[in-house]
C-alpha cells in the first residue's frame, strides 16, 4: 500500500472514531469549554504533544498511547535526605540541606521537576486506557481547560520534590475528570 493511503487511512480511522468530553463540569468549573468544538488532533510524539499543550490555539488533543517523557531531558545528580530513614522503601527529600537527617547523592530524571505549562482554551481527552503521560506532569495557571480519561505517571517517586502531577496556580475554569495520578503505570485490569 502507498505511503500516502495508508496515512490518509489513519487520519480517517481518527475522524471516524467519535471523541468527546463526557458529562458536564459541576461547580467551579460550570460553564468550561476546554477547545471547544476545534477538530480533534491526535499528537504523533512527545515533541508535538507540549507544543499543542502550550500554544494559544485552542485544541482538543486526543491521546492514544503512552507519551514517555521520562528520559527525554536527561538525569540531575543532587542531595537527597534521608528523613524517614534510609532503607530501600524510605522516600528521600530532594533538597540541598539536610540538617541532622542523613544526606545521600542521588540521580533522578529532570523532566518530572518541570511540568508542561497547559495554555487556555484546551481539552485533553485519553482514549481508553491507552491516554498517558509518563515522567512529567501538567501545570495550569490559564483558565477553561478539561482534561478527562488520562493516566499521568512516573515522576521520581522515590523522592519528595521530585515532581508534581497536576498542579495549579491563578488557574480558572479548571475541570479534572476521571484523571489517575500514579508512580507506576496501572495494568489494564485496574483502570
Amino acid at each position: 500500500m502507498k505511503p500516502t493511503i495508508l496515512a490518509t487511512l489513519l487520519t480517517l480511522s481518527h475522524t471516524i472514531t467519535a471523541i468527546s468530553v463526557v458529562g458536564t463540569a459541576e461547580g467551579f468549573a460550570t460553564g468550561v469549554t476546554g477547545g471547544g468544538t476545534a477538530t480533534p488532533q491526535y499528537p504523533k510524539d512527545i515533541t508535538e504533544l507540549t507544543s499543542w499543550l502550550t500554544d494559544a490555539t485552542p485544541r482538543v488533543i486526543v491521546l492514544d498511547k503512552t507519551f514517555d517523557y521520562t528520559t527525554s531531558e536527561g538525569t540531575v545528580t543532587g542531595t537527597a535526605c534521608a528523613n524517614w530513614g534510609t532503607g530501600a522503601k524510605c522516600q528521600r527529600i530532594l533538597q540541598d540541606s539536610c540538617g541532622s537527617a542523613t544526606a545521600e547523592t542521588v540521580t533522578y530524571y529532570k523532566a518530572a521537576k518541570t511540568p508542561i505549562k497547559v495554555g487556555s482554551n484546551k481539552t485533553i481527552l485519553g482514549v481508553g486506557s491507552k491516554g498517558v503521560i509518563k515522567g512529567k506532569g501538567l501545570s495550569f495557571a490559564g483558565k477553561n481547560v478539561i482534561v478527562q480519561n488520562i493516566q499521568v505517571s512516573d515522576l521520581n517517586h522515590k523522592y519528595v520534590w521530585g515532581g508534581d502531577a497536576l498542579s495549579f496556580a491563578g488557574a480558572d475554569l479548571i475541570w479534572i475528570d476521571h484523571v489517575t495520578v500514579c508512580q507506576f503505570p496501572l495494568p489494564n485490569s485496574l483502570l
